[in-house]
């Protein structure tokens, strides 16, 4: 998927996932994806739990590579824009807590952004298990 700047977004795709420490059927923990940029000065994305965004002050639910350019707090990955494919695992439960994934924002801070792969994992042993 290609996103120009500023972003691509949807609150509510059709997702209900359940993020939780121990998931059961239906839910997971992990979040993985592949992010680049051409020509950009960083990559974004966000979250939404139940058909809700962040508040631009709060880094829940918000992960970035590069030049954090948006205005919207978020946790790092990178300080560095990822040029090349560079593949993304994260522990969503660590990083914000229990919520339901409803919805996502791809984000470009100049020049293209690129995602590839998103995938929810139960445990990091779990890839290719739904």
């Amino acid at each position: 998927m290609a996103v120009t700047p500023r972003q691509r977004s949807s609150r509510q795709i059709g997702w209900d996932y359940r993020i939780v420490e121990n998931p059961g059927p239906g839910e997971f923990r992990y979040i993985r994806f592949a992010w680049k940029t051409r020509g950009g000065r960083g990559v974004l994305v966000e979250l939404a739990d139940n058909g809700s965004w962040p508040r631009a002050d709060d880094f829940r639910r918000r992960y970035y590579s590069g030049n954090n350019t948006t205005g919207w707090e978020a946790l790092e990955i990178s300080s560095q824009a990822p040029t090349e494919w560079i593949v993304v695992t994260r522990d969503l439960w660590k990083d914000f807590g229990q919520f339901t994934l409803t919805g996502i924002a791809p984000t470009a801070m100049g020049g293209t952004a690129l995602f590839d792969r998103i995938e929810l994992l139960r445990s990091l042993d779990s890839v290719g298990k739904r």
